[in-house]
């Protein structure tokens, strides 16, 4: 495995990341206060449900204090190395985090550049507090109170009402000092330092804690203090079978290393608590839990990477906790490590959940767990979609969708394309299960609702479908909100004032369509709902600089009104303006649908371009380098786009077949992945240029029917 080295912008995030345990710096080796979930305490170290350290780091005094200074960044897929450089000594901090245990692991190598004497101290802020839903969840944070210092080589602190636990143990020992700064405890382990010239000394430190008990938190050090090679090997160990899975290969250097990370940021993202679930978080720093949309983004993607046991146990948990919170189908939005749901679901993810499930079976087969999720499928669609929340009956549901806008929320576009989704891979498992009444009803209604998205959400005169459709009643109340969002600049606070025109149609009942130009406004060609004629006018209006911009597909189309003098810009980390991960997936994904490869490997080349951009490996969920910096579904525009778009592999491991409709961009001549795992088997596929035509290479086909669509 490969690690990639940064030498600027060390003031960058990252994580060290295990599945149950991680810490959050800047790559120069501080800690500075971010996040607002809970208030400026999302980096340091957490051991979810539970905070442990706010910072960690070494000092050297001789007579003072040095000055290291941070002059290189790397990180590995399992492990992150910091070099710090004064003229007397170079000191290389190393950080691993073992799989399945609450433990970080910090190694100091210090060299000396001449015979050198002084003092390491090595501090930790201990702050022990519950995550974000604390106290809706039946916790109130104490104070940290000192549980054990044995003087020597460890100590460990307590939540004065809670069993929350953290601990630092040395594996030298030291001179313990334990001072309370602002109700913190700084724990600080002091050495002599005596090194000859060119010598080497390693000091060696565990961070561990428990939300359980002390016995766990001593059992946990116990089993580290044993088994850190081991723990070491285990891990790079996984990491190499992740690299060997699913490994494409083309001739765009950035990109390969792009489908190679994002591999591993998936793995990165799956956070594991004890009598919960695991499953795929959302993103670092802000949201390291559970969302039912980011986890239907991340699943195509991950199912492309091989990931299909973690695919399936994110859904499980999922569908765990909608039952729990709605039990009608329902699926929540976002819930915290302290299982409790933040939003018991938009509207959109419950169709999005549907169509997670169909392709989690068509991926891997597994009729038994169609048979675990079809219930809550049927009920979520067929009850709570397209009966509590469709009022007139017209099979587009109400309420919000992806779009987060307040007021933005009557028949949302995003929502209506995946009913049509859902209700399509509904049937599909229905007939493995042989339910007939819902094969009836799902056939009767998909032609239904695609006539209802047509007649509904186009514009001819924009050449654009619709964010929402409603009446002009229903904006009455909406318009004022949605034109001043915080979200918005000027220009499109003025455009809007211009679409959302309260007096263009006289029936204040009639559902008619309105434009705001977000995003969604790709989505019934991410879905192929639309005829190529069509797509290609579409297509070529989002590529414009009214939509697109030098890092993707943005927020929403914002033209620049040049009767405004001065444009006030949204200082929002979502605002309109920006570009977003996932804007820019579904892009590059809906492109290569309609074998526009050039213009889909475009928009992945874009996402693949930042790759180094905040914390080298991973692509911000915000571009280039905002909101979250390590971003699950950052992989649906590259590795999905890839694999399910341009080389066009459609699993149906039901039927035993897979599908392949390949194109390949200009620039390349060809594109493979090695395997790539499709139900039990893995294959090697190739699509390579020959004498100007595509032609597709499978090796083994292992019984399975190839169909090629050239």
């Amino acid at each position: 495995m490969n690690s990639i080295i940064k030498t600027n912008n060390l003031s960058d995030p990252y994580v060290v990341v295990g599945n149950r345990m991680y810490s959050i710096g800047n790559q120069n080796g501080t800690f500075p206060k971010i996040g607002w979930h809970v208030e400026g305490e999302m980096g340091g170290v957490w051991a979810h449900p539970i905070k442990l350290f706010n910072e960690f780091n070494i000092n050297i005094f001789k007579d003072e204090r040095i000055k290291l200074e941070a002059t290189k960044f790397e990180i590995e897929p399992t492990s992150c190395h910091t070099t710090f450089e004064d003229d007397k000594l170079t000191i290389v901090k190393t950080e691993f985090v073992p799989d399945n245990l609450e433990a970080l692991i910090v190694d100091y190598k210090i060299k000396s550049n001449e015979k050198f004497s002084g003092e390491l101290v090595f501090n930790a802020v201990a702050n022990v507090i519950g995550t974000w839903t604390c106290e809706d969840a039946g916790f109130k944070n104490g104070n940290d109170e000192i549980y054990q210092n044995n003087g020597i080589n460890k100590v460990t602190i307590k939540d004065s009402i809670n069993p929350w636990f953290a601990g630092v143990y040395s594996f030298e020992n030291a001179k313990i000092e334990v001072n309370n700064n602002n109700e913190l405890y700084d724990l600080k382990f002091k050495y002599i330092l005596n090194l000859d010239k060119n010598e080497v000394k390693v000091l060696r430190f565990v961070i561990f804690g428990s939300s359980k008990s002390s016995t766990d938190l001593e059992n946990t050090l116990k089993f580290v203090c044993k088994n850190v090679e081991k723990l070491k090997e285990d891990k790079n160990k996984r990491y190499n079978k992740i690299k060997s899975k699913s490994e494409i290969i083309l001739e765009n250097k950035e990109v390969k290393q792009a489908c190679e990370w994002l591999k591993y940021n998936a793995d990165m993202m799956i956070r594991e608590i004890p009598n919960l679930g695991r499953g795929y978080g959302a993103g670092f720093p802000h949201y390291p839990w559970w969302f039912g949309t980011d986890a239907c983004y991340t699943i195509p993607a991950a199912l492309s990477m091989g990931q299909h046991q973690e695919c399936k146990e994110t859904l499980r948990l999922i569908k765990e906790i909608s039952d729990r919170e709605n039990g009608n189908g329902r699926i929540i939005h976002e819930t915290s490590t302290f299982d409790v749901t933040y939003n018991k679901g938009n509207t959109q993810e419950t169709p999005h959940f549907v169509k997670a499930v169909n392709q989690v079976f068509l991926w891997t087969g597994d009729i038994e767990f169609v048979k675990e999720m079809y219930g809550y499928c049927k009920k979520g669609v067929l009850g709570w979609l397209l009966n509590e929340m469709d009022d007139d009956k017209d099979l587009l549901a109400d309420g919000y969708g992806i779009i987060e806008i307040y007021s933005l929320n009557l028949e949302m576009l995003d929502t209506a394309v995946l009913t049509y989704e859902a209700l399509e891979g509904l049937l599909n498992m229905a007939k493995y299960l042989d339910d007939i009444e819902v094969i009836n009803k799902c056939e009767e209604l998909i032609p239904k609702i695609e006539e209802e998205i047509e007649n509904k959400f186009w514009m001819e005169e924009e050449g654009l479908y619709a964010d929402m459709s409603g009446s002009i009643k229903d904006m009455r109340e909406r318009a004022y909100h949605l034109i001043n969002n915080e979200k918005m600049d000027t220009y499109k606070k003025k455009e809007m004032e211009h679409y959302f025109d309260l007096n263009r149609e006289e029936d204040e009942e009639k559902d008619i369509p309105w434009l705001m130009k977000n995003w969604i406004v790709v989505s019934p060609l991410e879905a192929k709902l639309v005829n190529e004629k069509r797509a290609k006018k579409v297509f070529e209006r989002l590529e414009s600089t009214e939509f697109t911009n030098e890092h993707g597909l943005q927020l929403s189309g914002v033209k620049k009104n040049e009767n405004i003098e001065s444009n006030e810009k949204s200082d929002d980390i979502y605002a309109l303006d920006l570009s977003m991960s996932i804007s820019s997936g579904v892009m590059a994904y809906a492109e290569s649908l309609y074998k526009r490869s050039d213009k889909a490997f475009e928009y992945t080349k874009k996402l693949c371009n930042l790759l180094y951009c905040c914390m080298p490996g991973a692509i911000s969920e915000n571009l280039p380098n905002k909101g979250c910096f390590l971003q699950s579904w950052s992989s649906y525009g590259v590795n999905w786009t890839i694999v399910g778009g341009i080389m066009g592999i459609e699993p149906n491991v039901p039927k035993n077949t897979i599908t392949i409709n390949p194109t390949l961009p200009e620039e390349l001549d060809y594109i493979e992945v090695k395997k790539i795992l499709i139900g039990e088997f893995y294959f090697d596929i190739k699509i390579k240029r020959e004498n100007e035509t595509i032609k597709v290479e499978i090796k083994d086909k292992h019984g399975f029917h190839i169909k090629v669509n050239n």
